[in-house]
């Protein structure tokens, strides 16, 4: 078995010393070494830069890391696990980084260099020695050349000799002094070419010799690099291996790395608590007041018309507290659900309200019958300061078409709203009868539930803005579903004060005990409560986009009579028409409402629940 190994190694070095015989031999040889050693140094110098790369890298991805994790800090739930994950991984992929870069620098590319640079020793040794060799050889050939060119001329000297002696005995007339020359010269010629001969006959011998030498040479050297490239091919492929398994550790990392990634699961349901959960900030619901100009006793103004128009101001939010607690009332209810030939009185900014200079409201208005206010065209009463007058609004019928085609198929009330409105109007009248009761010199009212919570702002002007927060009261009887956008709106509306819809067929109606509102709903007469169509009822069956004014017909409620649903939760009823319930009861559905509520019927009383506490059973 070692003779055949040893005869493959010989056979191996018989098949690469064949390839370089020769000067021309030696010039390839010395092309071959020179060019293995310096690949062995531009692969090493290759190596080092993919090193300072990943450790560029590696720099980036720690940056990276930290990055995430403070972003993490900041983000809630899932996100923030999410992100700490990353973060995590981030560091695991930049530390297998780091390990490519380690093992390119300490196992791979400073040992290519340490091994190309004794390589490149040996080769240089080689180069010199083979160098030495076919110096001599050349300068074997060089005399050679000496004493092959000297014997060329020598003969042909002696050539010329011997011919000039024939062709002077032709001629008979030569002088034995001329021909004895002429011999001496032949003979001294020819001994010179005998020496001379000599001389080649062994330089030529020794031009062999140092071929033969070289040829040796060449074969001693062909092993040592035969050897030297074999270290050098067995070493790369000994540092593609290492390199080949520190990405397989980098792979497996990889994919444990990928399969952490994959296993991010969001919640956004969850998460949206989260944050909600996070604000520190006790919510607040901020509603801005009325501010009066009789309500600073800084400002300039008579006595009387600051008590009038303070007066005035607290029978005004007396009345719209009085309408607005009534809008559970079944007429008020049927009113607000009625369609646009059943309509409310429309006023403009400008016809309702009159200022004298001093700034002081106007007075109440005459206390004439309704029909009455209906067929007059206008009506203005004064005081002893001078009064403020009132006349009727002109523009009836354009506000009219205006508001229908805005809110067209919504409805106006909402229980959430009326409430805010409720908050709006009893603390302007809380502020404004404080400052009434100083005035008159009468006991203070009795205190407002959020009184401690008002603020007030004056701007560069002395104009005040008035602010009350309430805190925030959740949405916690309202539908899952998220309502229509013109529902949103209708609910930032919900009491808007006479810009109902007038139709011709119908007279105008006036507001409590026959008087003129400024503010506030307008309430129906007996007679038009019965005719009023019931509270699931649209403001019109116009469809928003549409320009028309003319009425269709109406929608039906969205009723069902025979259904039954079961309570899930117990509700304290806050209100007169509201329903008590307890967990279990099973109540007759009469009508589902387009604001979450329900009416129904539990033991023989109809009122209104909320509809997200109750289930439909069969």
């Amino acid at each position: 078995m070692n003779n055949d190994v040893i005869e493959a190694k010989y056979s191996m070095s018989d098949k690469f010393r064949d390839n370089f015989v020769g000067e021309k031999g030696y010039e390839a040889l010395k092309t071959l070494m020179r060019g293995g050693n310096e690949l062995s140094k531009d692969i090493a110098k290759c190596l080092q830069e993919r090193n300072e790369a990943e450790i560029a890298y590696v720099r980036a991805l720690r940056k990276n890391s930290d990055l995430l994790q403070k972003l993490a800090g900041r983000a809630k739930g899932s996100i923030s696990l999410a992100l700490r994950t990353l973060s995590s991984q981030t560091s695991k992929q930049s530390d297998a980084h780091s390990m490519i870069a380690d093992v390119l620098l300490q196992d791979i590319s400073m040992p290519i260099r340490n091994f190309a640079e004794a390589q490149s020793k040996e080769i240089k040794s080689i180069e010199e020695t083979l160098n030495s060799k076919f110096k001599e050889l050349n300068a074997q050939k060089d005399n050679d050349n000496k004493y092959r060119s000297r014997q060329f001329d020598k003969s042909k000297e002696i050539e010329a000799l011997n011919n000039k002696i024939s062709e002077i005995s032709k001629q008979g007339r030569v002088s034995s002094k001329d021909t004895s020359k002429l011999d001496s010269s032949v003979r001294k010629a020819e001994e010179d070419l005998k020496s001379i001969e000599k001389k080649y006959h062994i330089s030529t011998r020794d031009v062999e010799i140092a071929r033969q030498a070289c040829d040796a040479e060449m074969c001693r050297s062909c092993d040592q690099f035969e050897k030297i490239e074999l270290n050098r091919i067995g070493e790369m492929g000994n540092f593609i291996g290492k390199f080949a398994d520190t990405m397989k550790v980098v792979s497996e990392t990889m994919q444990q790395v990928s399969q952490d990634l994959r296993a991010i699961h969001i919640e956004p349901e969850n998460d949206i608590v989260t944050e909600g959960r996070a604000n520190d900030q006790q919510p607040e619901t901020e509603i801005l007041l009325y501010d009066v100009y009789a309500e600073n006793m800084d400002n300039t103004m008579s006595e009387q018309r600051r008590k009038l128009s303070l007066l005035n101001w607290i029978e005004i939010l007396k009345r719209d507290i009085d309408i607005q607690k009534q809008t559970s009332a079944p007429s008020f209810s049927s009113l607000a659900s009625a369609p646009a030939s059943r309509a409310l009185k429309v006023e403009s900014p400008d016809d309702d309200l009159g200022m004298t200079g001093d700034g002081a409201m106007c007075s109440m208005r005459s206390k004439k019958s309704a029909p009455e206010d209906a067929k007059n065209d206008s009506s203005s009463s004064n005081d002893d300061d001078g009064g403020m007058g009132h006349r009727k609004c002109k523009k009836q019928e354009k506000n009219g078409t205006e508001v229908t085609q805005k809110f067209s198929s919504e409805k106006f009330i909402d229980r959430r709203s009326v409430e805010l409105l409720l908050c709006l109007y009893e603390a302007s009248l809380y502020k404004i009868e404080c400052v009434y009761n100083r005035l008159m010199k009468l006991p203070e009212p009795p205190r407002y539930e959020y009184s401690s919570r008002i603020t007030r702002t004056f701007n560069e002007k002395g104009t005040p803005t008035t602010l009350i927060r309430i805190p925030f009261q959740p949405t916690a009887h309202t539908p899952p579903s998220a309502p229509t956008a013109m529902l949103y709106f209708a609910r930032a509306m919900p009491m808007q004060p006479e810009s109902m819809v007038q139709s011709a067929s119908h007279p105008m109606t006036r507001s409590v005990q026959g008087q003129s509102s400024n503010f506030g709903w307008a309430l129906p007469s007996p007679a038009q409560a019965e005719q009023a169509v019931p509270d699931t009822q649209l403001l019109t069956s116009q469809p928003p986009y549409s320009v028309s004014t003319a009425p269709t017909a109406p929608v039906m409620p969205r009723s069902n009579p025979v259904a039954h649903v079961r309570a899930l939760y117990s509700y304290k009823a806050k209100r007169k028409d509201e329903l008590d319930l307890k967990k279990g009861d099973v109540i007759l559905l009469l009508e589902t409402r387009n604001d979450g509520w329900c009416k129904g019927n539990l033991h023989n009383a109809v009122g209104l629940f909320p509809g997200n506490y109750v289930e439909h059973i069969s």
